[in-house]
């Protein structure tokens, strides 16, 4: 099977309502994706310190387990992005994640970096290669006379 997780961004006119955002997950069939259900919602973002989490990636976790991997978005923050954080899939078929018994996702992994602006974040995972997790780290300097975006793979060692 293939798998898509995407961030549906709810709308409030041209402000987008975070409440309302959710990490959606989506089964191809035939020629297109079916719904499958809702990984994440908005009060899960809030429950792990972010107005939204979004860039997901779904792979297996080191222990053969399904790992979502995402980045937690704070709207009005410098950086925005503030890294990533690894989530076990508890049941892909059902799109549920694991929770804690306050029906928090559990945090496996969380990974930060150094970043200006836009932040660390948009992590994937590939268990069979080294390195662990790999993050997108960015840097801006959009003051200088030549302005200078820099984004760069990295490393992160963690392999959850």
């Amino acid at each position: 099977d293939t798998f898509l997780a995407a961030t549906c961004i709810a709308l409030d006119g041209a402000v987008q309502d975070v409440g309302r955002t959710r990490l959606v997950l989506l089964r191809e069939e035939g020629a297109g994706y079916g719904y499958v259900g809702t990984l994440l919602e908005g009060a899960d973002a809030r429950a792990l310190g972010a107005d939204t989490l979004e860039q997901a990636d779904v792979s297996l976790a080191s222990d053969g387990s399904w790992l979502l991997v995402v980045t937690p978005i704070l709207k009005a923050s410098d950086p925005m992005h503030q890294g990533c954080l690894g989530l076990t899939i508890a049941d892909l078929g059902a799109a549920r994640v694991a929770r804690d018994d306050d029906g928090v996702p559990v945090v496996r992994a969380r990974i930060t970096g150094e970043g200006n602006l836009l932040g660390p974040g948009l992590c994937t995972y590939d268990r069979d290669l080294p390195g662990g997790i790999t993050m997108v780290l960015s840097s801006y300097d959009l003051d200088g006379a030549v302005p200078d975006i820099a984004f760069g793979l990295y490393a992160t060692h963690v392999a959850p």
